[in-house]
């Protein structure tokens, strides 16, 4: 459960067998199978972010986490059948 008040959320995630999110250095699709939801009180920046950290690795993510303190992040990382949750920056 996500509770918006005068904020937005995105999700985005990269489980398709024709992953649309594509990186751009590489032209790659992301490696990762994975949903990540962000809560902003921005629209588009909760658009934005969600769509880059499918695309970026740990390390990128971490650094966005310290610039993005605001904003809400969650992670559902997919992997042999199992799912795991990661939550950042929630209050």
């Amino acid at each position: 459960t996500i509770k918006l008040v005068d904020q937005s959320v995105s999700t985005s995630g990269n489980l398709e067998v024709n992953n649309h999110l594509i990186h751009p250095r590489t032209g790659a699709p992301g490696k990762e199978k994975m949903h990540i939801s962000v809560k902003s009180s921005s629209a588009i920046t909760a658009e934005v972010l969600s769509t880059a950290f499918i695309i970026a690795d740990d390390h990128q993510r971490e650094a966005m986490q310290e610039v993005f303190r605001e904003e809400e992040i969650i992670k559902i990382k997919y992997h042999n059948k199992k799912a795991d949750i990661y939550k950042y920056n929630l209050s």
